[in-house]
């Protein structure tokens, strides 16, 4: 038979310590989504537009200089692969 979580009979130091353990690990997974980035040379990223599209443009660019899924500093005025229009 399992035993169920009762919430009324969790102490005050249970619970302290289920939130030292958490904090670290929010801390892992949000470093990791930098770590998910891809390269520019993956993604064929260079400093100026293409055919009038740049990153300025785009929906995944983060201003001033960065993007969602590119890794390193981005200028408004690149462009790569993953270019999308903004909505």
């Amino acid at each position: 038979m399992t035993k169920m979580l009762d919430i009324n009979n969790i102490s005050r130091r249970k619970l302290l310590l289920a939130a030292a353990i958490a904090a670290p690990a929010a801390v892992l997974v949000a470093s990791s989504a930098e770590a998910a980035k891809v390269s520019q040379a993956s993604v064929q990223y260079r400093g100026t537009p293409n055919a009038g599209h740049s990153c300025g443009g785009c929906k995944l660019f983060t201003a001033p200089s960065a993007c969602q899924v590119v890794s390193g500093k981005v200028s408004p005025a690149g462009w790569c692969q993953l270019w999308q229009p903004k909505a």
